[in-house]
């Protein structure tokens, strides 16, 4: 705090262990955060690489998982919007696949692409964030 008012690095810590590193500056979070997931539970292990604008999450992120899996995505107003990019795990009978796919709303939505790691595609369609149906192997 500087005359009241939060300024530079932050940690915040949640009361399951989950915690937030970024920075104030004149009181909002600006810049570089990384966000790492309770230490217990499902997604133990998973961290997520964003930035704040004026205290918004906006522009590119990245999803880490705790497999080697990860996405990337965009955020618009402190939401997941647009293309994004799902690699599979480097490790297991996955390794080198990866999924295109839309946020709309912060919600799987619309057309997307599996493609295996030997180039063969599925396509199929997220409904408000299910996976709906096949459409076709190219």
């Amino acid at each position: 705090y500087v005359n009241n008012i939060e300024q530079g690095p932050s940690t915040f810590v949640t009361a399951n262990g989950a915690k937030e590193e970024y920075t104030f500056v004149n009181g909002i979070k600006v810049g570089p955060s990384t966000f790492f997931a309770s230490p217990k539970g499902e997604f133990a292990g998973d961290r997520e690489e964003r930035t704040y604008v004026n205290g918004i999450m906006e522009g590119p992120a990245t999803y880490f998982f705790a497999n080697g899996a990860r996405e990337e995505y965009t955020y618009v107003n402190g939401i997941r919007e647009g293309p994004a990019t799902f690699f599979s795990s480097p490790k297991g009978e996955f390794r080198g696949d990866r999924e295109e796919r839309t946020y709309v709303n912060g919600i799987l939505q619309g057309p997307a692409t599996y493609i295996f790691d030997t180039g063969d595609r599925l396509k199929y369609n997220y409904v408000n964030g299910i996976r709906e149906s096949e459409w076709s192997n190219e």
